[in-house]
Protein backbone atom coordinates (compact mmCIF):
# COMPACT_ATOMS: atom_id res chain seq x y z
CA UNK A 1 0.00 0.00 0.00
CA UNK A 2 1.18 3.25 -1.14
CA UNK A 3 -0.27 5.06 2.19
CA UNK A 4 -0.73 3.78 5.86
CA UNK A 5 -2.60 6.25 7.59
CA UNK A 6 -3.20 4.24 11.11
CA UNK A 7 -1.82 3.57 13.85
CA UNK A 8 1.56 1.52 14.61
CA UNK A 9 3.20 -1.55 12.36
CA UNK A 10 1.39 -4.28 12.36
CA UNK A 11 2.87 -7.82 13.64
CA UNK A 12 0.29 -10.06 12.01
CA UNK A 13 -1.86 -10.06 9.05
CA UNK A 14 -5.39 -9.01 10.62
CA UNK A 15 -8.57 -10.71 8.89
CA UNK A 16 -9.91 -8.67 6.49
CA UNK A 17 -13.79 -8.47 5.88
CA UNK A 18 -14.74 -6.90 2.32
CA UNK A 19 -16.89 -4.65 1.27
CA UNK A 20 -16.19 -4.82 -2.34
CA UNK A 21 -14.06 -6.09 -4.74
CA UNK A 22 -11.64 -3.24 -3.81
CA UNK A 23 -12.19 -2.43 -0.85
CA UNK A 24 -11.56 -4.11 2.91
CA UNK A 25 -11.98 -3.35 6.00
CA UNK A 26 -9.96 -5.13 9.74
CA UNK A 27 -9.61 -4.04 13.34
CA UNK A 28 -6.50 -3.90 14.96
CA UNK A 29 -8.14 -3.98 18.39
CA UNK A 30 -7.50 -0.14 18.63
CA UNK A 31 -9.58 1.14 15.50
CA UNK A 32 -10.93 -0.12 12.65
CA UNK A 33 -9.10 0.58 9.25
CA UNK A 34 -10.48 0.46 5.67
CA UNK A 35 -8.20 -0.22 2.50
CA UNK A 36 -8.69 0.65 -0.80
CA UNK A 37 -7.12 -1.48 -3.33
CA UNK A 38 -7.18 1.00 -6.29
CA UNK A 39 -5.65 3.36 -4.58
CA UNK A 40 -3.69 1.66 -2.67
CA UNK A 41 -4.63 3.28 0.43
CA UNK A 42 -5.36 2.39 4.33
CA UNK A 43 -7.19 4.75 6.19
CA UNK A 44 -8.17 4.79 10.23
CA UNK A 45 -12.01 4.95 10.08
CA UNK A 46 -12.77 5.08 13.89
CA UNK A 47 -10.78 4.26 17.31
CA UNK A 48 -11.83 2.71 20.66
CA UNK A 49 -11.50 4.85 23.43
CA UNK A 50 -8.30 3.77 25.16
CA UNK A 51 -10.11 1.93 28.00
CA UNK A 52 -12.89 0.06 26.09
CA UNK A 53 -13.38 -3.27 26.51
CA UNK A 54 -15.91 -6.23 24.84
CA UNK A 55 -15.67 -3.63 21.71
CA UNK A 56 -17.78 -4.47 18.85
CA UNK A 57 -18.94 -2.28 15.48
CA UNK A 58 -20.82 -2.12 12.70
CA UNK A 59 -19.21 -2.66 9.96
CA UNK A 60 -21.34 -0.34 7.17
CA UNK A 61 -21.54 2.53 9.63
CA UNK A 62 -18.69 2.07 12.34
CA UNK A 63 -20.36 3.01 14.62
CA UNK A 64 -19.55 0.92 18.33
CA UNK A 65 -20.52 -0.65 21.17
CA UNK A 66 -18.39 -1.63 24.20
CA UNK A 67 -18.27 -1.33 28.17
CA UNK A 68 -16.26 0.81 30.39
CA UNK A 69 -16.43 -0.75 34.17
CA UNK A 70 -19.65 -1.73 34.71
CA UNK A 71 -21.52 0.38 31.74
CA UNK A 72 -22.13 0.07 28.23
CA UNK A 73 -21.47 2.75 26.00
CA UNK A 74 -22.28 3.49 22.03
CA UNK A 75 -19.96 5.66 20.12
CA UNK A 76 -22.30 6.88 16.91
CA UNK A 77 -20.69 9.13 14.66
CA UNK A 78 -17.77 9.95 17.28
CA UNK A 79 -20.52 10.76 20.08
CA UNK A 80 -20.19 8.71 22.85
CA UNK A 81 -23.43 7.74 24.59
CA UNK A 82 -23.73 6.23 27.62
CA UNK A 83 -26.47 3.07 27.60
CA UNK A 84 -26.13 2.12 31.13
CA UNK A 85 -25.22 3.98 34.56
CA UNK A 86 -24.16 1.63 36.94
CA UNK A 87 -22.67 2.38 40.16
CA UNK A 88 -21.97 -1.57 41.67
CA UNK A 89 -21.37 -4.47 40.18
CA UNK A 90 -23.66 -5.92 37.53
CA UNK A 91 -23.33 -9.47 38.61
CA UNK A 92 -22.95 -9.61 42.34
CA UNK A 93 -22.62 -12.79 44.75
CA UNK A 94 -25.29 -13.31 47.27
CA UNK A 95 -24.06 -12.97 50.53
CA UNK A 96 -24.45 -16.93 51.79
CA UNK A 97 -22.19 -17.37 48.68
CA UNK A 98 -19.39 -14.92 50.45
CA UNK A 99 -17.92 -16.62 53.33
Amino acid sequence: MKSWKGGDVLKTMPTLHWISLEKFSFDDGTAVFEGDLKSQTITKVCAYPSDAANQDHHEGTHNMAFTRGNNLFVLINGVEKAVTNNTTDIVERPKYFTQ
